[in-house]
């Protein structure tokens, strides 16, 4: 299908990929083969991998043949799951995934393996969103190796390229010197990682705030059905947690957050949502979902009450039923900054509203989250620091934040 450009309409990215592959047949029978491990036990991409070597030489196909097809089966979740669990704004998962790979002949065939694995496991795994962030970690990876830059390039004056750029923009409106002070503000993370037209609608945002708690901007996006939410607002205690309890509580789904304070107290966040089920009735919700993150904010409304009575009224929909168990994995190599928790819970409504009160009352300052949830579960991954701004290092408390995560 892909390669009769049946989705050129809705991914043309895919034929162009397709046209690009120099073997076509070798990408087909890794197509074919990529769960033949799985009859043998955990970890089937690395059985599968060993056991087609064998099989695509006795099928006639030389060395260098068998082996490309053993690193496709091998590695026919790397692209899938670090889209999915990792922060695609820091350049080193980027670069990993690039060393890892290496060859762009390479890379196009895996890209185009997970594509189809993914249109063939369901319409869940399908949905534009997670195409739409298979494509974004393939674009960057694909730079990443033709360019050669295996190793981070200079942060400093990547960083610095994008300032000036955002004081450009903005020195009309608020004059250069206001514009220059609030990028004082910000973190080289923030510069590096968030695009700089969100980087520059945020700004605006914060110079803009005055007596105001709260502002925001709406990037609304039909396919995929998704509305990045650009906001300013002051850091406070458990504020990840407060968002994701209205969004809840008004049937939008959390699939990524990206946080960052800056030194003077403000907060500049960026969540990737699920639209509001009634398309017809979007600007109502969006007002309400508004309204109702400045009464969390201001301590009106108690999140924890009406999350709690929202579940109640689905229980019907028998959501609990799930043969799921909690895992947790806790992770200090993936990221220079911050530690990972990476989880499974058994989907029910409101899940991601009581992990992250749990990750709150562990004290901890979550920075990024992404999310996935389907009937029966929910995948979630958590870069935190500590109080002190440090990763969890302590073996007590990492004991203690798995036990508590993996709660019901």
């Amino acid at each position: 299908k892909i390669r009769d450009g049946e989705y050129d309409h809705q991914w043309p990215l895919l034929r162009t990929v397709w046209n690009e592959v120099k073997n076509p047949a070798l990408l087909c029978l890794a197509g074919l083969l990529h769960d033949i491990g799985k009859g043998y036990g955990r970890g089937h991409s690395k059985k599968g991998g060993e056991i087609v070597q064998q099989i695509v030489e006795r099928l006639g196909f030389d060395g260098a043949a068998s082996r490309i097809v053993s690193f496709l089966v091998l590695h026919h979740l790397l692209l899938t799951r670090t889209s999915q669990r990792r922060d695609l704004g820091d350049e080193k998962t980027v670069i990993q995934v690039a060393q890892t790979v290496q060859d762009l002949d390479l890379l196009n065939m895996l890209f185009l393996l997970s594509v189809a694995d993914s249109m063939a496991t369901g319409p869940a795994a399908r949905s534009h969103w997670k195409h739409s962030l298979l494509e974004e970690l393939f674009l960057k990876v694909r730079k990443v190796i033709r360019e050669g830059t295996f190793v981070t390039p200079d942060a400093t004056k990547k960083a610095e390229q994008k300032r000036q750029k955002v004081v450009k923009a903005l020195e009309g409106e608020f004059g250069p010197k206001a514009v220059e002070e609030m990028l004082e503000q910000v973190s080289i993370r923030y510069l590096l990682s968030v695009e700089l037209p969100d980087m520059i609608q945020q700004i605006r945002l914060a110079l803009g705030m005055g007596d105001k708690k709260y502002a925001w901007a709406l990037r609304v996006r039909k396919a995929p059905s998704v509305t990045r939410i650009l906001q300013c607002t002051y850091d406070i205690p458990g504020l990840f947690s407060k968002m994701v309890g209205v969004f809840t509580i008004n049937d939008i789904r959390v699939l990524s957050a990206n946080i960052f304070t800056l030194r003077n107290g403000l907060a500049l966040d960026i969540y990737e949502v699920t639209n509001p089920l009634d398309p017809l009735r979007e600007s109502e919700r969006w007002d309400k979902v508004h309204a109702d993150i400045l009464a969390a904010l201001e301590g009106r409304i108690c999140l924890e009450e009406m999350v709690r009575i929202r579940q109640k009224a689905k229980e019907y929909l028998k959501y609990y039923e799930s043969h799921i168990r909690s895992k947790i994995k806790i992770d200090n190599q993936v990221s220079d900054f911050f530690t990972v928790i990476e989880g499974i819970w058994p989907y029910r409504p409101g899940i991601l509203y009581e992990v992250a009160r749990k990750l709150h009352s562990l004290e901890l300052d979550i920075r990024f989250a992404k999310v996935n949830i389907d009937k029966e579960k929910m995948a979630g991954a958590f870069y935190v620091r500590d109080s002190a701004g440090q990763k969890v290092f302590d073996p007590e408390e990492v004991a203690r934040m798995r036990d508590l995560l993996k709660e019901p």
